[in-house]
């Protein structure tokens, strides 16, 4: 690999915008799977539920990084119907065993199979039972030789930046380690600055 100048991810890595929160709403989540092609969905979770007391600076404070969980994994849960209401403990969410849950590869369904009138907005989905809860992820310090080098030989996809105390600050994907790409964000680094 080619030796940058400024060779750290915080440099490089493009912020996190969106989050799936791991009971998430079903309306946004569709919203953001429409929009998103071929991207994970971090987990992420408030260290406690929200308080009507809060400030607004502790309602949107930074939410802590649990996992990861494919869009296949959530398009198929969605297809399927795993959600529980409002109303109820996520206790009452059915289950898909592993055989179910794999059943259609290697084609599994798309999002837009997905029949968004018969899906209620209120209902909730929750994801930790289906999520990797210790995919590979790196620090904003780490060395783009280094994050180069874990893609080659796991052959990852997608590569979490969560910071010391586990905010999740950013994704890496195979494209952000593209010689063009790396130029193009220096370049953009050192206008900057």
């Amino acid at each position: 690999m080619k030796s940058y100048p400024s060779s750290e991810l915080r440099n490089v890595c493009d912020e996190q915008n969106t989050s799936v929160e791991p009971a998430e709403e079903g309306e946004d989540l569709l919203q953001q799977m429409l929009e998103r092609r071929h991207a994970p969905y971090p987990n992420l979770y408030p260290d406690q539920s929200p308080s009507e007391e809060w400030t607004m600076e502790e309602r949107f404070r930074p939410l802590t990084f649990h996992g990861l969980i494919l869009r296949s994994q959530l398009v198929n849960l969605l297809i399927r119907g795993v959600c529980y209401s409002e109303t109820q403990s996520s206790a009452t969410q059915p289950r898909l065993s592993f055989a179910e849950m794999t059943e259609d590869y290697p084609r599994y369904p798309d999002i837009h199979e997905v029949d968004l009138a018969l899906l209620n907005p209120r209902m909730i989905v929750d994801v930790t039972p289906y999520m990797n809860t210790s995919p590979y992820t790196v620090s904003p310090n780490t060395r783009i030789s280094q994050v180069f080098n874990l893609f080659r030989t796991m052959g990852l996809r997608h590569l979490p930046v969560v910071n010391a105390v586990g905010e999740i600050v950013g994704i890496i994907t195979r494209h952000n380690l593209t010689h063009e790409f790396l130029v193009a964000k220096l370049r953009q680094h050192y206008i900057t600055i």
